[in-house]
């Protein structure tokens, strides 16, 4: 599942699943944990980096081509200044949330 932006009359599949993440991750050398925090330490770079990846495998995923360049998703974040707050808006969107007052308690084991 991915979700579709719209940036200056086209329309871009945003996707961040396990792929994204993984590459994401091993690009900025990031273990797994470091995802809680990742929005308070997110320099330009890796936002944009971010952007770039989440539209790489929406189009994978949807299916279409996708030629772009780092430069060439910075030129995308020029031409419309929303663009970066709609793919991270996703990205927070398509990450996991722990369930709230679902979540059980490990119970013991009686011996």
């Amino acid at each position: 599942m991915y979700a579709e932006i719209t940036s200056n009359n086209k329309t871009y599949p945003v996707k961040f699943g396990m792929a994204a993440l993984s590459e994401f991750l091993d690009s900025e050398g990031l273990s797994l944990a470091a995802m809680d925090a990742i929005g308070q330490n997110l320099t330009l770079t890796r936002a944009i980096k971010l952007v770039h990846i989440g539209l790489k495998h929406g189009a994978r995923v949807a299916a279409k081509e996708f030629t772009n360049t780092f430069e060439d998703t910075c030129d995308l974040l020029d031409a419309d200044s929303e663009l970066m707050n709609k793919v991270l808006q996703v990205f927070q969107d398509q990450m996991p949330q722990p369930e709230k007052g679902n979540a059980k308690s490990p119970q013991k084991r009686a011996k």
